[in-house]
């Protein structure tokens, strides 16, 4: 890893308040400073909390790109798992916005125990939907829709509001590029055509996205080297 991708790492940990060796730790949400607490409405009392169906991790790479030792995911650094409301509101309330990412950067949010990467065994078999925001002109309004989407996205991820299908569910990247950011929700199993259209109709309509979105195999994207593009093509539309 670069001096630069560590530097950049190093920021999206401060950004989010926590210390450094919080930051590699799974209680890191609970290390969040006292001031970002009290703006977030949290109470310090553990039986107040609000428990989540899931435990889920956030993390960050500065660039889409292999690291040193020739793997992607060395980039990837876990910076905080929360698994209550609360914790889960100090996390995105403490957090910068996808928009405020240096090009190339990427938020990860999966469940605990499933890596951002489509080799992992629970992604493997499974894809992504992804919604793509133009960017035109450094519009702040195309800005901020990505930014939205993303959060009611993430509401719907820990609210378990895709339902019979949740289980389907390992986690949501927004990827923040030149002229785009990508949203991509990943699942499970890409072979159940219907699951996945269901997933896909719900998260369009969760973000009041119009426009055709794709659903593409990882196993298609480890072949062909790119998820994007048309050397892969799409799986499922809706």
């Amino acid at each position: 890893m670069s001096t630069s991708d560590a530097a950049e790492i190093s920021n999206a940990t401060a950004a989010l308040k926590i210390d450094d060796a919080a930051a590699a730790s799974t209680a890191a949400a609970e290390s969040v400073d006292g001031a970002a607490a009290a703006d977030a409405g949290v109470d310090e009392d553990p039986e107040q909390r609000h428990p989540l169906e899931h435990r889920w991790t956030l993390s960050y790479n500065p660039l889409n790109r292999a690291a040193a030792d020739g793997s992607w995911t060395s980039n990837v650094k876990a910076v905080s798992t929360f698994s209550t409301v609360e914790d889960f509101w100090c996390l995105i309330n403490a957090l910068k916005a996808p928009s405020q990412l240096t090009i190339g950067a990427n938020y990860h949010v999966f469940k605990e125990g499933i890596q951002p990467e489509w080799e992992d065994p629970q992604n493997r078999m499974g894809g992504a939907w992804t919604v793509t925001f133009q960017r035109k002109g450094g519009d702040p309004a195309a800005a901020r829709l990505a930014d939205e989407a993303w959060q009611y996205s993430l509401l719907a991820l820990i609210g378990e509001q895709f339902g019979a299908d949740s289980d389907e569910i390992c986690g949501l990247v927004i990827a923040h590029r030149n002229k785009e950011t990508r949203l991509s929700l990943w699942t499970r199993n890409g072979s159940d055509e219907d699951a996945q259209k269901r997933v896909g109709q719900f998260f369009k309509r969760n973000i009041g996205y119009e426009a055709t979105i794709t659903y593409k195999l990882h196993d298609e994207s480890i072949k062909k080297g790119t998820s994007y593009g048309g050397r892969n093509e799409a799986m499922y539309k809706c």
